[in-house]
């Protein structure tokens, strides 16, 4: 509610000093092709997830321009399925899946060829997001000569900056980054497509030690967007 609440006062704000502003707010829905830039001692061969989002979108325009600002309940996360060949003859491979839930406010400067904001458009911005929960499972394999090492199950996840041991995983809380790509409005429907990167390391700060190597990886979140917003005019 309090990001709703701030979200209404730059809205207000920006209508008090620009007579000429236009304001507009409706609902969005998107479909998200999420993963994650995972590495340790190499990166991860990563695959895209189809997750959802869902929330409010307000359009603040004047003349070629508008700003353009979301609060979101966004689905995203990773898949891994690796497998990978030490110097010395180990097989590790990785089968992972992780979802992360956040609820985001992402904010875009949006340029349109008209003057009165509709037609093909621009757009560059960036965002913050709080995880609000997650879910992950995993299938890992370490093979050497005669011996295996496995694992398998599922867990949920947490936020969290620091790893700890316990029935559920941890993500740090809060996650940051960039965002760039073009729309196309007619009358109140607005898509748009773009692509997001995430700036901040999502790994809680640990060392995951594993037979023979001792670890430390670090991911960032990677989301390809569409989304479809239905503007109801305010002013």
């Amino acid at each position: 509610m309090k990001y709703i609440l701030l979200l209404g006062l730059v809205i207000a704000s920006l209508s008090v000093s620009y007579g000429q502003v236009s304001v507009s707010v409706g609902p969005r829905v998107g479909l998200n092709a999420a993963t994650g830039k995972y590495t340790n001692n190499w990166q991860y061969a990563t695959e895209y997830l189809l997750r959802g989002e869902a929330g409010v979108t307000a359009n603040v325009g004047w003349q070629h321009w508008a700003l353009q600002a979301s609060v979101l309940y966004a689905q995203k996360g990773y898949r891994i399925n690796d497998d990978h060949t030490f110097s010395d003859g180990r097989q590790w491979i990785t089968q992972h899946t992780s979802q992360l839930n956040y609820l985001t406010l992402p904010m875009n400067v949006a340029f349109s060829l008209k003057p009165d904001g509709q037609g093909l458009q621009v757009f560059a911005g960036g965002y913050v997001g709080k995880l609000v929960n997650g879910h992950s499972s995993y299938d890992v394999r370490l093979e050497l000569d005669q011996e295996v090492f496995e694992a398998h199950g599922e867990k949920d996840i947490e936020p969290g900056d620091a790893y700890k041991l316990g029935p559920k995983n941890q993500s740090k809380g809060l996650d940051a980054g960039l965002q760039a790509g073009v729309g196309y409005r007619y009358n109140n429907l607005l898509v748009q497509a773009g692509y997001s990167v995430g700036l901040v390391d999502l790994e809680p700060s640990s060392k995951l030690i594993v037979p023979y190597d001792i670890v430390k990886a670090t991911y960032y979140n990677r989301v390809g967007q569409v989304s479809i917003a239905y503007f109801l005019k305010l002013k």
